[in-house]
């Protein structure tokens, strides 16, 4: 994943520079426990971090891991294991009153988001945009975002050409098209009418036959 290529660059140019600490990358574990560390007077300002290894879950042998920590981030997404821990934890296990388990459940909302569906279509490199006050039209660069509204503004009319930044100048642009799951471009299934949409929802364009986007970009875009 190059989300991951790129931790691990950023990792081991940290642990090369030398100022002060080291990273250790740990992959395919699964967080099984957090609890204090164990100390004679009960008392401790640290956790210890206990892991199974991924690989080890089907068969008979389970390989663990212990890590003692001053902080421990639960950054592992919406089900995560180290919050699972934590919330699961047995009664008593935290002494300290500003450490309840139940903080830990995650509470889940219906997002605004939810059920949207997106399109995306091609737009050709360095594309312009044109002004509607005698100005010169915008040329368009790939390192730049742009967003673009359309005239309409209903829920199921409105659109935008959202269109994030890019490396490649000489590329082709794709704008993303995201929209209620009724929007009235899910019932276009033909490139000449969903052309002739746009034409009307975004009119300082040319998005005439063979214009700004070929017929094919169109017909591509519709199915």
């Amino acid at each position: 994943h190059e989300m991951v290529k790129l931790m691990v660059e950023e990792i081991e140019e940290h642990n090369q520079r030398g100022l002060g600490g080291t990273i250790t990358l740990c992959t395919g574990q699964e967080c099984v426990s957090v609890v204090p560390s164990t100390t004679k007077d009960g008392e401790s300002d640290t956790v210890v971090v206990t892991t199974k290894d991924i690989s080890s879950s089907s068969s008979q042998e389970i390989i663990t891991n212990e890590y003692n920590a001053n902080l421990v981030i639960g950054a592992d997404g919406m089900n995560s294991k180290v919050r699972q821990c934590l919330h699961n934890a047995p009664p008593g296990t935290w002494s300290s009153n500003c450490v309840k388990s139940t903080k830990f459940q995650p509470k889940t909302y219906t997002s605004p988001a939810s059920f949207l569906r997106i399109k995306v279509l091609q737009l050709p490199p360095q594309f312009e945009i044109p002004d509607a006050h005698g100005k010169p039209p915008l040329k368009t660069f790939s390192q730049d975002i742009y967003a673009i509204r359309s005239v309409n503004t209903g829920p199921r009319t409105f659109l935008s050409l959202g269109l994030l930044p890019m490396k490649d100048n000489e590329a082709v642009r794709p704008t993303n098209i995201i929209t209620r799951p009724d929007h009235g471009i899910w019932k276009i299934t033909n490139g000449k009418s969903m052309r002739e949409y746009f034409q009307q929802a975004f009119p300082r364009f040319n998005f005439q036959e063979n214009g700004l986007i070929s017929n094919q970009e169109w017909d591509r875009f519709a199915k």
